[in-house]
């Protein structure tokens, strides 16, 4: 490929691209499974999508053991790990819906609640958390969807995150507006003090006792993004290469109002 990745290897990798990097697709380049799908997808309504996924899938830096794909309104997301057997990524274009109304089919009362406390633009930022969120477990813990959505879900709680320092926004109570509003006003009965909220991280539950970390953020200020992965027994500084792949380039794709989760 016509560009270079320097940084040493990463346990976890994010690659994000457009409809531009279609010009990239290489039938040839296709895996057999792939090349058996690819008339049926290509056929298909959003066949570009197809494109600029398997153009996308070069990307991925090797080796690794699990890798998980999102697509969205003509782009794609492609999350890979090193270290885990399973990764789950979810991208969503941030858009006008009727929040309330989508919250009843995938979302817990307490959450319905979070939404309902939140107005406007923080409203509609915090619900395509919950589905990004929801929809990467899902996907990481082999669930069904859309029916597993009402069976995952978020919790704040007092503990500390075992990823690196460029994960550690949350910990250190550094929080995008919907999230903290959100936590302002859903703090646990035991915290009655507005800046208890301060030393609070959200964890991740659902689909049996399995602990999961993950990261929550906007792409730009049209895309939300998830990504999931389980929680290592031992404590493994996550390193994460984030990149977004144009046409015989790529380059560092900031990350914004993230959160992490973990325990």
């Amino acid at each position: 490929m016509p560009f270079s990745v320097s940084e040493q290897p990463a346990l976890l990798q994010l690659w994000f691209a457009g409809p531009a990097l279609q010009v990239e697709y290489d039938p040839l380049a296709l895996s057999p499974d792939d090349r058996a799908r690819e008339a049926a997808r290509l056929s298909a309504r959003k066949a570009y999508e197809w494109r600029v996924s398997r153009a996308l899938q070069r990307r991925l830096l090797h080796p690794y053991r699990s890798s998980s794909l999102s697509h969205s309104a003509g782009h794609a997301l492609w999350a890979a790990s090193s270290l885990h057997e399973q990764i789950g990524v979810d991208l969503e274009r941030i858009r006008v819906i009727d929040e309330l109304a989508l919250a009843e089919l995938i979302a817990r009362d307490d959450e319905k609640r979070l939404l309902r406390r939140l107005q406007g633009q923080d409203r509609t930022r915090f619900f395509f958390r919950l589905w990004t969120l929801k929809e990467a477990l899902v996907k990481a813990a082999g669930g069904d969807f859309p029916a597993d959505m009402l069976q995952v879900g978020i919790r704040p709680c007092a503990c500390t995150t075992a990823i690196d320092d460029g994960m550690t926004a949350a910990a250190t109570g550094i929080w995008p507006a919907d999230v903290e509003r959100a936590l302002t006003v859903s703090l646990p009965e035991s915290s009655q003090a507005a800046d208890a909220v301060q030393p609070y991280t959200w964890r991740l539950e659902g689909l049996g006792n399995r602990r999961w970390h993950g990261r929550s953020a906007m792409i730009g200020e049209h895309w939300m993004m998830a990504v999931v992965w389980p929680a290592q027994d031992v404590s493994i500084p996550v390193r994460m290469l984030v990149r977004q792949a144009t046409p015989g380039d790529a380059r560092v794709l900031p990350l914004e109002h993230s959160v992490v989760f973990g325990i």
